[in-house]
C-alpha cells in the first residue's frame, strides 16, 4: 500500500477536526462529603485521562517465547489540579474526603469502602472545537481521593494563584466505547458472561 497525500491528510483533518487539550468538563458524583454544590468540578484546571496496561506473564513453552496476557487491567492513578479560592473551599473538600478514609481525628479508624468510594465517580468529558458538544468521555468509577498534596506559600511569589493536586484513584473506567455489563441495557450484554 503506497504512502498518504497531503491532500489525504488535509481530508482528514477538515473532516474530523483536532482534538483541544484545553475543552474539556469534569463531574463528580457522590462525594461522601461537603455540598454537593459542583465545587470541584468548577475549580478543575487539569485533569489526566488516565490509561490502563494489561497485565502479562512471561509463556515459557518450547519454542518463542511471548508475552501472554492475564487477569484483570491495571488502571493508572488519576491526577487532578485544582485552582483554590480564598477560603481554600477546594482543599477542605479534598481534606474531609481523605480524611474519611483514615480519620485521623478517631483512633485512624479506617473506614468502609462502600463509606467512602463504593457510590462517588468522576465523569470527564473532552469537547469538540466549539467548546459545547461532547467529543469523547470516560467514567471513573469507585473513586476516592488517595493523596491530597502540599500546597507551598512563599513571600516573594505575587500575582498568581494557589493550586491543590490529588491524586485519585479508583475501581475501573468506562467509555463512550467499553461498557461494564452491569452498565448495558439487558438487551446487549452478553448471556454467557456472569
Amino acid at each position: 500500500m503506497p504512502g498518504f497525500t497531503i491532500s489525504e491528510f488535509a481530508g482528514k483533518l477538515s473532516a474530523f477536526g483536532l482534538a483541544s487539550p484545553n475543552k474539556f468538563k469534569i463531574e463528580f458524583q457522590g462525594i461522601p462529603v461537603g455540598l454537593n454544590d459542583r465545587q470541584l468540578d468548577f475549580m478543575c484546571e487539569q485533569v489526566d485521562i488516565a490509561g490502563r496496561s494489561v497485565q502479562s506473564v512471561m509463556n515459557l513453552e518450547y519454542g518463542i517465547r511471548r508475552e501472554i496476557a492475564y487477569n484483570a487491567p491495571a488502571y493508572n492513578p488519576l491526577n487532578l489540579t485544582f485552582i483554590c479560592t480564598g477560603d481554600f473551599k477546594e482543599k477542605r473538600i479534598l481534606d474531609q474526603w481523605n480524611n474519611l478514609i483514615v480519620d485521623s481525628t478517631n483512633g485512624f479508624d479506617v473506614a468502609y469502602y462502600d463509606t467512602y468510594a463504593k457510590n462517588c465517580s468522576l465523569t470527564i468529558t473532552s469537547l469538540k472545537q466549539d467548546g459545547k458538544t461532547d467529543a469523547f468521555s470516560i467514567t471513573y468509577k469507585e473513586v476516592y481521593p488517595k493523596s491530597v498534596q502540599s500546597i507551598q506559600l512563599n513571600h516573594s511569589t505575587q500575582n498568581t494563584v494557589l493550586r491543590v493536586n490529588a491524586e485519585m484513584q479508583y475501581a475501573f473506567f468506562e467509555t463512550d466505547d467499553i461498557r461494564t455489563p452491569q452498565s448495558q441495557p439487558p438487551s446487549t450484554r452478553n448471556p454467557h458472561s456472569g
